[in-house]
């Protein structure tokens, strides 16, 4: 297909939908070879990872303070709320209305709520890419089922057991494996090529990319301050490609930072510029305020100690035992640190689940075959599903 005008266009509404949307976009324009053009429209914040990866981006709005997160918690919402989320999304309705005429499929990697807000605006039913939705973390009703039947053209399970949940009510459901996987690359560090220690525990630490996260950075750097007075461990920090050094500093004030390390009282911890999955092979553990960094890891084999409240809670529905979740207090994240670090077999019963919940990567070259097939067929109705569904 040859069109200057028509395009696929990829919505994502968070900062871990935007990862996958844009390694998406990637493995798209790979297989399609230029016949379509792909473009994204990021809902939430600047859209950094399609810009990193040279995607085009149709449009971006202002990130509200609850950064994509107004569904944990009532007071999120209502801090969003304030802050203009009504009008924000009449805007985004208002202008996927204007380009409908040139998107030739829309594509989009969120939950049930995305597909219906582009819906609205399209007039047309979507494909999804269901990572933002699973079983796991609560059943799906009788409402949001309807939602996606009238919506969704085809949908993109993130589990197993949400297609099976799906399959019998939706048969546009499919399940090729889980898009988060694929984040993790095609090849990580070899045991002990980035750890420089020989002896001691390594540990990733996941600072979050958002500002509510950051905001309580400084507690986790003290619990590994006090960590690292009974025990001996290499830390190292990841930073988020929305973040600037500077503003980890900030919110660091009791370290010294020399751009390659945080220190405090001769205790370092580096910090790393780039993909967290570089970095997660070889390490015992990784605590912090990760979402989608947490899953990756944890489907690397590697043990997570997640810090935060509500939003955590349906991390470890859809980890299961492959986490474990505790509150942002110094003594709180110290003292699970110490247990998990002393406890190997723990660890090993936790990689091994990690593992078995994610399963392996490779869901997003399936689903760029199949949309390539669909591009093909000069834009048929349906996509040629594989013969299994998984």
């Amino acid at each position: 297909m040859k069109d200057s005008e028509r395009h696929l266009l990829i919505i994502s509404n968070g900062h871990g939908e935007d990862n996958i949307g844009a390694l998406l976009s990637d493995k798209l324009r790979e297989v399609l070879e230029g016949e379509i053009p792909v473009k994204a429209l990021p809902l939430v914040g600047k859209g950094i990872a399609y810009l990193e990866r040279n995607v085009e981006i149709v449009a971006s709005f202002p990130s509200l303070p609850s950064e994509g997160l107004a569904k944990y918690g009532v007071l999120n919402f209502f801090r969003d709320l304030k802050a203009g989320l009504v009008d924000q999304l009449k805007k985004q309705i208002r202008l996927l209305s204007e380009i409908k005429e040139k998107i030739w499929l829309s594509l989009c990697v969120g939950d049930v709520f995305l597909a219906y807000l582009v819906f609205l605006g399209l007039k047309r039913r979507v494909f999804l890419l269901l990572v933002g939705r699973t079983v796991r973390t609560r059943p799906f009703s009788v409402f949001e089922k309807n939602i996606l039947k009238k919506c969704t053209q085809l949908i993109w399970t993130k589990d197993e057991e949400t297609y099976r949940a799906l399959s019998s009510f939706l048969p546009q459901a499919v399940y090729v494996g889980d898009p988060i996987m694929d984040l993790g690359g095609d090849s990580f560090c070899e045991q002990g090529f980035f750890w420089r220690k020989k002896s001691g525990f390594r540990v990733v630490i996941l600072p979050g990319s958002r500002n509510q996260q950051l905001e309580k950075l400084s507690v986790l750097l003290e619990a590994v301050f006090l960590v690292s007075q009974e025990a001996s461990v290499e830390w190292v920090l990841v930073k988020a490609p929305n973040q600037s050094l500077e503003e980890l500093v900030a919110f660091a004030p009791d370290w010294y930072c020399d751009g390659d390390c945080f220190w405090k009282k001769g205790v370092p911890v580096r910090i790393f510029c780039g993909p967290v999955a570089s970095v997660a092979k070889g390490a015992d553990l990784v605590v912090g305020f990760g979402g989608t960094a947490n899953q990756i890891c944890a489907g690397l084999g590697v043990p997570v100690l997640a810090v935060g409240g509500k939003e955590k809670k349906s991390q470890k529905k859809i980890l299961g035992e492959a986490v474990k979740v505790v509150l942002p207090e110094v003594k709180a994240i110290k003292e699970n640190l110490l247990c998990l670090l002393n406890d190997s077999e723990k660890r090993a019963e936790m990689s091994r689940i990690g593992r078995e919940r994610m399963g392996s990567p490779g869901a997003l070259d399936r689903i760029a075959g199949q949309i390539k097939e669909l591009v093909r067929a000069e834009g048929a109705v349906e996509i040629p599903l594989p013969g299994q569904s998984r």
